[in-house]
């Protein structure tokens, strides 16, 4: 699509008011929040906005290329060392602008913040790697751009994959099958212990371009120096049913950043729900203990196999940090059985000192490199809250003691009073397992027996995706604090 005058403008864009698109091409954009909400623009308007403001009709900039040209190739070569360009020969003030994407080591794609002459820039974030000599160097034309930032600014797969939520705090000894971070699902088959914590150590804003608070931090407390055949000890990030119809048979792409005190191969696979179909990737960390960013691009199963596409696992995302050789598959191809990792495969858990960490977990549609992103805060909250809801606080861990956000029913004529019709905040992926706590001991399975005073046992009935009704099996007035985890 080339979006060159007012009227193609127009035409694309299907609003017939030319105050609207003159406001547009005008370079107003910035003012237009009401008029485009009224008219049902949504992003296209504030894209066509931010292209014209760049680009301008045609005559008002010389030598302005079209919106959506091909990429170019860049005379000469550039050599990139964390977020310093330079060139070699190159012609950065005329090929180039603030804002353009230059392609790096492996297809990264990097965006340009400052250019001080034909031969010096500075990128907003720096390539994985640093390189020298690099000829064929492209641009990423703003259309792309904006397609990249549409499609995944609130479309990252990963719910909590910016780990801003650990809403049952740490785990300290994480038993195999539960969950850190509130949606990373731990497995463990073997001799190893491990800790799975909240950490403020992150990637830089430099560094990944976007600023995390949290990151999940795994460390070894026993260790298992010997994987056997079926040892593991996995993470795992699952996605729903509904949202890999957009990706199936389609290229996705997988990011993350790690930080690992043992270097080597780790791998990283994709399942189905059965376990019957797998793809395993390598990934390497080179540097002992320091954030480095992995990417890959995954072509979705070319058709065999049975796939979830509702409210089921859709896609089991699972990092190894030890596997045994029943686990193990060749690399990049999709395989039938249960892999998630190769020959390869490091021993994570071999040495107590084998910390690690994991943050800006990604996955999106396409092939394209791109930064870190995720949808506004309420929106993903609300995704995570479709898996596991509380009544505590975000910062207020399951079984605490506390009467801040507990239900109750004070009932003086029902011989089993409950708290009727409790709606969760947002509808569950499937009906959840429900649990009350004593808002008084902290007890799990019980409610509060105010006239008692005691705790006593929960009683559950119409347990339902949006509500639930909970009383005691004879207490009068009740109070309690609760879970309802949906989760996979």
């Amino acid at each position: 699509m080339s979006l060159n005058t007012r009227d193609e403008a127009k035409d694309e864009v299907a609003i017939q008011d030319d105050d609207v698109i003159n406001k547009i091409l005008d370079s107003e954009g910035d003012n237009l929040s009401g008029a485009l909400n009224n008219r049902t623009v949504g992003f296209l308007g504030g894209a066509v906005a931010a292209i014209l403001k760049r680009d301008g009709e045609p005559g008002r900039r010389n030598g302005a290329e079209k919106i959506n040209g091909a990429d170019l190739s860049l005379t000469g070569t550039i050599t990139a060392v964390s977020t310093a360009v330079t060139g070699s020969g190159t012609l950065f003030l005329t090929e180039l602008f603030i804002g353009a994407w230059i392609a790096g080591t492996a297809g990264q794609l990097r965006e340009v913040q400052a250019i001080a002459d034909n031969l010096n820039l500075t990128l907003t974030a720096a390539f994985s790697a640093d390189f020298a000599g690099q000829a064929g160097v492209r641009m990423q034309t703003t259309a792309e751009r904006i397609a990249l930032l549409e499609s995944t600014a609130e479309q990252n797969l990963v719910v909590n994959g910016n780990m801003d939520f650990f809403m049952e705090g740490d785990k300290t000894s994480i038993a195999d099958a539960a969950y850190a971070a509130t949606l990373v699902k731990y497995t463990k088959v073997g001799a190893m212990i491990q800790d799975a914590v909240e950490s403020t150590d992150v990637p830089t804003q430099l560094q990944s371009g976007y600023s995390s608070v949290n990151s999940l931090f795994t460390s070894v407390t026993t260790i298992d120096a010997s994987i056997a055949a079926g040892d593991k000890a996995t993470w795992s990030w699952f996605i729903e049913g509904y949202d890999i119809q957009k990706i199936f048979q389609k290229n996705f792409w997988f990011s993350f950043w790690i930080r690992a005190v043992k270097t080597g191969i780790y791998c990283v696979s994709f399942r189905n729900a059965a376990k019957t179909r797998s793809f395993v990737h390598e990934i390497t960390v080179n540097t002992t203990d320091v954030w480095e960013f992995k990417e890959f691009t995954v072509l979705f199963d070319e058709g065999s196999g049975v796939w979830e596409f509702e409210s089921l696992v859709g896609l089991d995302v699972t990092f190894a940090q030890a596997a045994g050789t029943t686990f193990h598959t060749p690399a990049d191809a999709w395989q039938t059985g249960d892999f998630v990792a190769t020959a390869n495969q490091v021993n994570g858990v071999d040495n107590t000192a084998n910390d690690l960490k994991i943050a800006q977990v990604q996955i999106v549609e396409g092939s394209l490199t791109i930064p870190f992103r995720r949808g506004k805060l309420a929106d993903e909250l609300a995704r995570v809250h479709r898996l596991f809801e509380k009544s505590y606080s975000i910062g207020v861990d399951p079984g605490t003691v506390t009467d801040v956000g507990m239900a109750g029913d004070v009932d003086t004529g029902n011989v089993t009073p409950t708290v009727k019709a409790m709606v969760y905040f947002v509808r569950k992926r499937t009906v959840p397992t429900f649990t009350a706590y004593s808002n008084v001991t902290g007890a799990s399975g019980v409610v509060r027996d105010i006239a008692a005073p005691a705790d006593d046992a929960q009683a559950l009935t119409g347990l339902g995706e949006r509500s639930v009704d909970c009383g005691s099996g004879g207490s009068l007035n009740i109070s309690f604090q609760w879970t309802a985890d949906a989760r996979f």
